[in-house]
């Protein structure tokens, strides 16, 4: 069953890494229609050309890392060896682990700025008054409205963005789902029964009883041997 639902996992972590790939091709025309709309623009275009190259690669990268260690692993796995049973437990805890130990070291990271932004003294940043350029007139337009995020925000909320949003989130829990089912079949007695099986106990060796022939025997005298005569009663001596 292990082995069944770890080959699953593999086919939906391929499937993961396909969704990932296709996803930033279809951001990237999205980005190509926005430049399009709103004005060339190169340092937003290739802000989000980088940022969308490294989403995919973050997300496909290690789904397709998974998807080879396990679909190696359970080549062995169904032979009941256990350095693939290891291995497969290791590809299956270790983004697990990764993934929390990335979390706390985000969470101390932000707790940091949040206490050097604390710490610093007051009225670091101007309030009402707008960042002011070469002329000396207040830049108050945002990076929200930009035209071109404007436009590419509006793209992306339709059409196949949506799907492939859908088919990530989905993708994504049923691997999740599948990695713990077989987590926990691998550590089942039963799992331990078949990896390690217990060999049975040498028995030791006993030496069969001699063979005893009744006298006479039982069965008679064959044939071929003449039974023995009874000795003639001898006269007693003379006196």
């Amino acid at each position: 069953m292990a082995f069944a639902l770890q080959l699953a996992l593999v086919g939906t972590l391929l499937l993961l890494v396909g969704v990932a790939v296709a996803d930033a091709v279809h951001y990237d025309g999205l980005i190509d229609r926005a430049v399009r709309a709103a004005g060339p623009d190169t340092l937003e275009a290739g802000f989000e050309r980088a940022a969308n190259l490294s989403g995919a690669l973050f997300a496909a990268v290690p789904a397709l890392v998974i998807a080879v260690w396990l679909g190696i692993a359970a080549i062995w796995l169904r032979r009941g060896s256990g350095v693939a049973r290891i291995l497969t437990l290791v590809g299956l805890g270790g983004p697990v682990l990764l993934g929390a130990l990335t979390c706390v070291f985000g969470g101390l990271v932000g707790l940091l700025f949040v206490g050097l932004v604390s710490a610093a003294p007051g009225e670091v940043f101007p309030d009402e008054e707008g960042f002011a350029d070469e002329e000396g007139f207040a830049d108050e337009t945002g990076w929200e409205e930009s035209p071109f995020y404007d436009k590419l925000e509006q793209l992306d909320t339709e059409g196949w963005s949506v799907a492939y949003d859908v088919l990530s989130a989905t993708t994504a829990t049923v691997a999740l789902l599948l990695g713990i089912a077989i987590g926990v079949l691998l550590l089942t007695g039963t799992a331990n029964r078949f990896f390690s099986p217990q060999r049975p106990a040498p028995q030791p060796y006993r030496y069969p009883a001699p063979l005893v022939c009744p006298y006479p025997p039982a069965h008679g005298y064959p044939y071929w041997h003449a039974a023995p005569q009874p000795r003639p009663e001898q006269p007693p001596p003379a006196s």
